[in-house]
């Protein structure tokens, strides 16, 4: 059983993986779980001035509790516990995926491309992205290139391009967008990759490193499609041999932890109804849950990942 480390001066805190718990007087005020406690810890850092809850958060707790896991799913599971288990008032009044990103396509009129923080309206809604300086990359990368509009800025050159697109059809936008944006088997990546090869034959080292930079962006953006097609369609189980937990819809359903199983809901909870644009969009605050499930069964079950990508696919 991970036992937790105990902070009471959070400059001292390091920089780990893991669960992190604001406690005040031994009670869980706010939970969080973490690649990176230094990045969590910066961000609520820098939100104590502007948010009164964050302010509030720091003046009360007087101590931080720090669990490490060799998994990031270990750590997923013993927040959701905590917050099952706990009244931890702050989880609802602080909420770092409010600045998460959807990417929102339109067919019909200019912007053609967009970042949104919800998918209220009738774009096609992708996401969300963690960030909206990726989604302003990857568009910049695609609108260079083939000449498309992008997703940002107010230029001669973007609207010539708007222009340009408002007069293909509805039929070839939705063609540019499914190979640009909807589909994860990127043809012209090969393209990059080509490239890539030919300058370094040629010695264009410096062109070379900006492939390489528009590649990286473009394989993220490609992999994070495929997460995107199929997260909303993970079921069945995980056994770390610690934790025996079932999957629903992409989401924990429920856990053997510790010597407790652990329900996260009724099953109408994790039956949610999208809309045909939110096919590939999902809640910001499922976002980090969903990914954390969706990777560890690729790296423990791949075969079920592979025949699911391809089911849905062949669709």
């Amino acid at each position: 059983m991970n036992k937790p480390l105990v902070f009471t001066d959070f400059d001292k805190i390091p920089d780990a993986s893991g669960c992190f718990v604001f406690k005040e007087n031994k009670k869980s005020l706010y939970a969080g779980f973490t690649a990176s406690i230094k990045q969590a810890l910066d961000w609520l850092n820098r939100k104590k001035e502007s948010e009164i809850h964050v302010k509030d958060l720091f003046s009360r707790a007087d101590a931080f509790h720090l669990f490490e896991f060799k998994t990031m799913f270990e750590a997923l599971v013993h927040y959701k516990t905590i917050l099952r288990e706990d009244n931890t008032e702050f989880n609802a009044l602080i909420r770092p995926y409010e600045q998460y990103q959807y990417l929102s396509l339109k067919f019909d009129e200019p912007p053609f491309i967009k970042t949104s923080d919800a998918t209220a309206d009738d774009a096609f809604h992708i996401g969300p992205f963690y960030s909206r300086f990726f989604i302003f990359d990857y568009s910049d990368i695609v609108g260079n290139r083939y000449n498309l509009p992008n997703c940002y800025g107010d230029t001669e050159e973007k609207r010539l391009s708007e222009e340009k697109f408002s007069d293909l059809s509805r039929a070839e936008k939705i063609s540019v967008f499914n190979r640009y944006y909807l589909e994860e088997n990127h043809d012209w990546i090969e393209d990059l990759k080509d490239e890539n090869e030919e300058c370094l034959n040629n010695l264009l080292f410096e062109k070379s490193e900006k492939i390489k930079t528009e590649l990286r962006i473009a394989e993220k953006y490609r992999d994070f499609i495929a997460f995107l097609k199929i997260t909303k369609y993970l079921n069945g189980a995980i056994n770390t041999g610690e934790i025996k937990a079932e999957i629903k819809n992409g989401l924990l359903y429920s856990v053997n932890y510790k010597g407790k199983f652990i329900e996260f809901g009724k099953e109408k909870d994790f039956e949610k109804e999208y809309r045909k644009n939110e096919a590939l969009a999902v809640d910001k605050s499922e976002l980090n849950e969903r990914r954390i499930i969706y990777l560890t069964i690729k790296e423990n079950q791949p075969e079920y990942i592979k025949k699911l990508t391809e089911m849905k696919n062949n669709l």
